[in-house]
């Protein structure tokens, strides 16, 4: 059985992988000439370079045949400035991607999608929700809404697609996402922390759900990856005793707002993605509470707890050079 799976060299997607290889899938992994591709040195892949934005290039690859896409790779940017190249990733690519898996008949396609469709919502939510994605002030979640949208309407014409929708995903491999808590609490960089809640997954349940999705999914559905509830205050409290620096302070969701604005003017001038962003802020202070009943009873999801996912994720950036 033949797998493609596009974001194979990022954070998930590396854990796709290996879940995959573990089932005994041939696996074919796409990469662009940026890549950094050590990480599948040791691993039993096929590499093929391409750009999800470019149709012939998705054309060729998928005429070549295969049982199931895993379709991982996004842009999770959540600074403006990189507004234009996210939508081209998660919009544009998902389309080319999803139209070109239709038109040369992959077995299963498997979409990579966010709890970021969902917005910025009040109270908890599952997949019977409104997607508040498009109203959302924050790009990421507009482009994942629309990246889903694509992948929806394929499935209208035939498409055979599932869609999963992580949360807060931590653990091991992670270099830009939430892993940057732990590097902007290490640095002093975090200014304090707001009293938002999220919903915290280990990268390794959420890997171990694509495949799941593969197996068991039903063709047009969403699947939301939940897992442990936490405030972002106890979740910094604990990342700072494992780093043994002291604990942030809770800060006024107005302030960290203002840190982040203020943090982006500068960026600016130095064309460097600052540590906290507007958009960040805004996703800090809100509450991201979901339930996952679904993805437990069809797919078999594992809840991973909170203070396990910290712990390793410390131990991976320690070991990967992160925290010296």
């Amino acid at each position: 059985m033949r797998a493609f799976v596009t974001g194979g060299t990022g954070f998930i997607g590396l854990h796709v992988v290996k879940e995959l290889i573990a089932d005994r899938w041939d696996v074919t992994v796409l990469y662009r000439k940026t890549s950094d591709l050590s990480r599948l040195d040791n691993l039993d892949v096929q590499l093929v370079e391409g750009d999800i934005v470019d149709q012939d290039q998705m054309a060729r690859i998928l005429s070549q045949g295969f049982d199931a896409v895993f379709h991982v790779a996004g842009d999770v940017s959540l600074w403006r400035m990189k507004n234009d190249l996210q939508n081209q990733i998660n919009i544009h690519g998902t389309r080319t991607l999803a139209r070109q898996s239709l038109k040369h008949e992959v077995g299963r396609f498997v979409h990579t999608s966010s709890v970021a469709v969902w917005g910025l919502p009040d109270g908890t939510i599952n997949e019977r929700s409104e997607k508040k994605g498009p109203t959302a002030p924050i790009n990421y979640m507009k482009s994942k809404f629309y990246g889903e949208q694509e992948v929806l309407a394929c499935v209208q014409e035939g498409l055979d697609a599932v869609i999963l929708n992580p949360c807060h995903v931590m653990g091991p491999y992670d270099e830009q996402n939430w892993s940057q808590l732990f590097t902007m609490i290490h640095r002093g960089q975090l200014p304090g922390v707001p009293p938002g809640l999220g919903t915290f997954c280990h990268v390794k349940d959420v890997a171990k759900a694509h495949l799941q999705a593969l197996y068991k999914g039903t063709q047009g559905e969403c699947y939301l990856l939940g897992g442990s509830q936490a405030s972002y205050l106890d979740v910094g409290r604990e990342v700072a005793e494992l780093l043994q620096v002291p604990a942030p302070k809770q800060l006024p969701a107005w302030l960290l707002a203002m840190s982040g604005q203020y943090a982006e003017l500068v960026s600016w001038f130095t064309g460097r993605e600052p540590a906290m962003t507007p958009e960040k802020a805004a996703l800090l202070s809100h509450d991201v509470k979901v339930d996952c009943t679904k993805a437990i009873n069809h797919l078999d999801y594992e809840i991973t707890p909170v203070s396990r996912i910290l712990e390793e994720s410390f131990h991976w950036l320690k070991h990967a050079g992160y925290l010296s």
